[in-house]
């Protein structure tokens, strides 16, 4: 259905980082918009403070949770600063 509609800007699906691209355009929102978007729906929902305090309680008793959290965060960040370098690939 969205081939037909022409809302798919293209067959290449995954950039050369194995990241998925946005390859998406519908009427109304650009693949750019639905790229751009991302960040702040990811900011809405890491750093919701009911999801701040919960991590805290778990890494508090929890060491492995700790560990794997922190990592998490990491890669969130490093990801989301890749993510702003390169800029969208809407191709």
């Amino acid at each position: 259905m969205s081939k037909e509609k022409g809302w798919i800007a293209s067959d290449d699906f995954i950039d050369d980082t194995g990241h998925q691209k946005c390859v998406i355009n519908y009427p109304h929102l650009s693949n750019a918009e639905i790229f751009n978007s991302v960040e702040e729906f990811y900011n809405k929902f890491y750093f919701r403070p009911r999801y701040i305090l919960r991590s805290i309680g778990r890494m508090i008793v929890d060491g492995e949770e700790r560990t794997k959290l922190l990592k998490e965060g990491r890669q969130y960040l490093d990801y989301m600063r890749k993510r702003k370098g390169g800029g969208p690939d809407c191709s």
